[in-house]
């Protein structure tokens, strides 16, 4: 469960804060109508400034009428689709939102796995001394402009304050939120041949849909032939990714023709700015056991093949610079502690010295090719594990080798609460000070919304990815965040397909979950919200655009009831928009909501965006 305080806590940098709301907006024209004692606040304000530029579905758009050595906690690694087919009811045009079913690991301990704690507040904002790069205001907080508080209030029943308030500090500054994105395993090599794949690729890399602009290329190892497994049980074809690598050495980036061909797509949308290559496995013919997935025990990566793996990783990477793609980053190993010796998909164990030796070999290989490009490592499984998160971030930031290839630590966001991701904030931050660097942003490179044998309803869904992204924002002060299984089988994905509907395509409340941040706060920096009072299951977060003209208000309501919000301070002749994902609407501007003094309701299990001009 999430580690929220029930009663009045101190100034929190990024707070479980509940929605702006209480103007009482007018859709029509996209104007406010102000209720008469936030008019007596407004007077006292000056129209200076405290805001926002955001993008997003915007006046006019609506989009839902777009037809593992064994793990240290030994859970196995969550899988982006389940066996059973979605749901075909509903509009293959992408409206419908299934039932979902997946399975995942539940939030564990917020201690680390050796027992100790690595301290540090929870309140998203622990104090080392040492900024982060990222979030470089955050130790030197400005001075606050009495008119860039605005003020949100919980109220009882629709009347009246009940106590509970937030206000949005523009002059405390943190991290910038650089980019939303996804992985393309394996879903772009399963629907390369449908007819619907442009819709799709639309509605995940442009403001028709959420307007990610980050995409992880998998780069395939190519399996043997033969059985997957001692069972015999085959290979899923959308795990079956070939291998770039040709018998003559040579690389042929188009060897997996239809990731290819979407990847192509999405760069002609022209929206994606950075593409990571990452692979699960090295080549087939690097590996111990001739696959690539893991022998019984230990790496599958042969020892001697280890230059000549970090060699191939560059090789990859100047050819798709070659062709146009830009390549920010490269990743070449993928949740180092699981063992990967189940057969179900790609992977390759590493210890974590067997990971730092193959991570300089990499960084050595792109500089003396002098390629461009920086390294996303190491891509732990979970924020909590003490020598593959932890203990490998000190070791990054002590290695003179790797230091200068990396602007970012890259952690999967599976497993995780409230307190965990705040010990793993303060850890970044405390161990850079002892080391005398800079710390390093934590990017949150892989997340799905699923739980370990339980069936999750969509509004479970929507809330849960909602909370996760809220947390990692706020509490890990991440600046970029990545779900796993855009589309997929089963309804853990963002987009839902049928293998045996092949125009078929669902999207799910999650995906507009999503949608409410990533459509609005790219570039954005997210502000100090100071709290009290707070009713369980309330969040907020609050973000200013570059200009400071334009500020954006997340809320994130994870409660099975209804909670209403006034909003006070805002500058006299401001104007805002309310966009709301809920079993209702999905990131829609929200109508009809003039609602005199009572303030705005936040719908039960939703999320909602309120975006102010100024």
């Amino acid at each position: 469960m999430l580690c929220r305080p029930s009663q009045s806590p101190p100034l929190f940098s990024s707070w479980h804060n509940p929605r702006m709301n209480g103007i009482h907006y007018e859709r029509r024209k996209g104007e406010c109508g102000i209720s008469s004692i936030t008019r007596r606040l407004l007077a006292l304000l000056t129209a200076a400034a405290v805001l926002w530029a955001a993008g997003g579905c915007r006046q006019g758009e609506n989009p839902a009428d777009v037809s593992p050595e064994t793990s240290l906690s030994g859970e196995s690694r969550p899988e982006d689709s389940s066996t059973g087919d979605a749901s075909p009811g509903g509009e293959a045009s992408g409206g419908s939102v299934p039932d979902d079913s997946a399975a995942g690991s539940s939030p564990s301990e917020s201690r680390l796995p050796d027992g100790s704690s690595p301290g540090g507040p929870s309140s998203g904002n622990p104090s080392s001394g040492i900024p982060s790069s990222d979030d470089p205001a955050s130790s030197t907080p400005l001075p606050d402009n009495p008119a860039s508080q605005i003020t949100l209030e919980i109220l009882n029943n629709g009347v009246g304050t009940g106590g509970a308030v937030l206000r949005a500090r523009t002059g405390v500054k943190h991290q910038t939120v650089r980019s939303f994105g996804v992985s393309g395993a394996w879903w772009s090599t399963g629907i390369g041949d449908r007819s619907t794949m442009d819709e799709i690729l639309a509605l995940l890399f442009t403001d028709r849909g959420i307007a990610l602009n980050t995409y992880r290329q998998n780069i395939g190892g190519g399996r043997a032939e033969g059985p997957l497994n001692d069972s015999g049980t085959g290979p899923d074809p959308w795990r079956a990714v070939p291998c770039p690598l040709k018998a003559d050495g040579s690389i042929d980036i188009t060897a997996d023709a239809k990731g290819w061909m979407v990847l192509q797509k999405i760069m002609a949308l022209g929206t994606v700015e950075d593409v990571v290559l990452f692979m699960n496995s090295p080549p087939a013919g690097m590996t111990v056991n001739g696959r690539t997935y893991n022998p019984a025990s230990g790496s599958n990566l042969r020892p001697e093949c280890y230059n000549q793996y970090a060699a191939y990783c560059a090789d990859v990477t100047k050819a798709y610079l070659e062709a146009g793609i830009p390549v920010r980053y490269i990743s070449p190993i993928n949740e180092p502690q699981w063992q990967w010796n189940d057969g179900w998909q790609e992977g390759c164990h590493y210890a974590p010295e067997e990971a730092l030796r193959l991570t300089r070999l990499v960084v050595a290989e792109l500089n003396r090719r002098r390629l461009p490009v920086k390294i996303s490592v190491n891509e732990s499984a979970e924020y909590r594990d003490n020598r593959y998160t932890y203990q490998f971030y000190e070791s990054l930031l002590s290695d003179s080798t790797i230091y200068p290839y990396i602007d970012h630590f890259a952690v999967h966001g599976y497993s995780a609460d409230a307190q965990i991701r705040s010990d793993l904030y303060a850890w970044t931050r405390s161990a850079a000070g002892r080391l005398g660097k800079t710390a390093l942003p934590v990017y949150q490179s892989e997340y799905a919304a699923w739980k370990a044998d339980t069936n999750l309803s969509a509004a479970e869904r929507l809330t849960m990815t909602a909370r996760a992204l809220h947390e990692d924002l706020t509490l890990m002060n991440v600046s970029s965040w990545d779900y796993f299984a855009a589309v997929a089988r089963g309804a853990d994905a963002l987009i839902v397909v049928n293998d045996n509907r092949p125009e078929y395509y669902a999207l799910t409340r999650h995906f507009w979950a999503i949608g409410n941040y990533s459509k609005f706060i790219k570039g954005y920096t997210r502000v100090e919200v100071e709290g009290a009072g707070l009713p369980e299951g309330v969040m907020g977060s609050a973000y200013l655009a570059p200009d400071g003209k334009e500020l954006v208000f997340v809320a994130v309501n994870d409660t099975a009831a209804d909670k209403t919000v006034a909003l006070a301070g805002l500058p006299a002749g401001s104007r805002g928009e309310v966009y709301e994902t809920s079993m209702q609407r999905t990131c829609e501007t929200a109508r009809g909501i003039m609602l005199a003094d009572n303030g705005y309701v936040l719908p039960a299990e939703s999320v909602t965006t309120f975006v102010f001009q100024l």
